[in-house]
């Protein structure tokens, strides 16, 4: 008797729609916490500082602008801005210290005060010509202990990647 009753218990799987509720339910948990991150979807204005680059040329620029803006309102002490050349795997940072040969940073910035500064990358390269061959530039600007980073610029064209138009 007790041997009948064994091979009459049958193993019970996991049913199948119960499975697929919990991958949705993990696929969207991760497609808000993707989305959430966007900028697209934070339409406050940034309060502190804005801190915006470009060049001169789409490919092989001989110029970068940058403009920093002081939307606070508080006064903000920016510390020398550096300028990072990267390609795949190497990168090199140069700290700017001065502007003709005068020593301008900390600088001091009001709020609704902003400052602009052109750098000429010839000089780099003339420093150090293996930065001819790096793809990407980045401005970083360190203050209060908080540090801003711009977007890569493409200094030349990759094999995927082709530059976007500033204008």
């Amino acid at each position: 008797m007790m041997s009948s009753f064994l091979l009459q218990i049958e193993t019970v799987g996991p049913e199948g729609h119960k499975l697929l509720w919990v991958l949705l339910i993990l696929l969207l948990l991760g497609a808000i916490a993707f989305f959430w991150k966007l900028p697209i979807l934070h339409f406050s204005k940034r309060k502190g500082l804005s801190l915006q680059v470009e060049k001169n040329k789409r490919y092989h620029p001989t110029t970068i602008f940058f403009k920093i803006e002081n939307n606070g309102d508080q006064a903000i002490d920016l510390d020398q801005p550096v300028i990072r050349f990267k390609d795949y795997l190497k990168e090199k940072a140069y700290k700017i210290k001065g502007v003709n040969t005068a020593a301008i940073y900390p600088l001091y910035l009001e709020p609704g005060k902003s400052h602009e500064l052109v750098v000429a990358l010839q000089p780099f390269y003339d420093h150090a010509p293996v930065l001819k061959n790096f793809q990407r530039v980045r401005v970083e600007i360190s203050y209060q202990g908080t540090k801003l980073k711009s977007a890569y610029l493409l200094l030349k064209p990759g094999l995927f990647r082709k530059a976007k138009t500033t204008s």
